[in-house]
């Protein structure tokens, strides 16, 4: 959730994490922490799914995996086995048993699928491929090149970010052959079958709900006393004055520790502690 949060830090919805996924240990559904299938939980959707993939290829490729088929145990080498595939092997596995594979809603399961698809699509896209010289002297006679894993999912996140601004929202789909053919055919679900080949995106179904104001039900906190920045109008815009709040400017001190240091000779060293004023901004109620 950090790098989700650090993507979405001055957005109205800022990736907070469910109060029901900070009471357990234990994997849970995220359909029921997600309700609605917006754009927002497009996002979390992909980027849980590539980072259970990343997850366990690092695992593997440093040896601490289970079931790895390139395990240090193997005496096989990280760049010449499939831990690559093997992460995405058991991150789908664990996406399925958690969420996809109990949702009885087609809709809603196709829209999960969809996006988690599309997240491990980017990670398998942004793995850097890495090449290697065989041969006598390191005449490179032999050259060898592999994929390997990213040692951080900041790109990923960034690249998920991106699509998100451009996901694609699902109409359902009039069709009145498939319908007579197949009267139990969810027509949104068969819109997301047709717009899933061959293209990596973030898809929803539904509009994101309001996120200035508070809804316990959603697990929305509003943006109510939200920091912004405050040279950056924009920002404050989108979550103050947008929402129906204030910009509400002031000044805190911090101190920044010792500063001005001065060596005297021999042999001492001298500093003062430097306080900065700084001005912050956040959303407050009219006056």
């Amino acid at each position: 959730y950090e790098l989700c949060q650090d993507r979405f830090l001055m957005d109205r919805w800022n990736c907070p994490i469910p109060a029901r996924m900070k009471d357990t240990e234990s994997p849970i559904s995220l359909t029921p922490l997600y309700p609605t299938a917006s754009k927002e939980t497009s996002f979390v959707y992909a980027m849980i799914a590539a980072s259970l993939a990343h997850h366990v290829m690092r695992a593997c490729q440093m040896g601490r995996g289970k079931d790895c088929p390139c395990s240090v145990n193997n005496g096989k080498k990280a760049s010449s086995c499939k831990d690559l595939k093997h992460g995405f092997k058991q991150a789908k596995n664990v996406m399925r048993q958690l969420d996809y594979k109990y949702i009885k809603d087609k809709s809603r399961r196709e829209f999960n699928w969809k996006n988690v698809m599309t997240g491990f699509k980017v990670l398998k896209d942004g793995l850097p491929r890495v090449c290697r010289c065989y041969g006598l002297s390191g005449d490179c006679s032999t050259k060898r090149c592999f994929k390997t894993t990213p040692v951080s999912l900041k790109e990923i996140s960034l690249k998920l970010k991106k699509l998100y601004d451009s996901a694609e929202q699902l109409k359902p789909e009039r069709n009145n052959a498939t319908s007579s053919t197949n009267p139990s055919a969810d027509p949104v679900t068969r819109s997301v079958v047709k717009t899933s080949k061959n293209r990596t995106n973030l898809v929803y179904i539904d509009e994101s709900p309001d996120y200035c104001k508070p809804n316990k039900l959603l697990g929305i906190a509003g943006t109510l006393n939200r920091e912004c920045v405050h040279e950056n109008v924009a920002t404050c815009n989108k979550l103050c004055g947008s929402c129906g709040y204030r910009k509400h400017s002031y000044v805190r001190e911090i101190k920044n520790g010792k500063c001005n240091c001065k060596f005297h000779w021999c042999c001492k060293v001298t500093c003062e502690t430097c306080t900065q004023r700084k001005i912050y901004a956040k959303c407050a109620l009219q006056t």
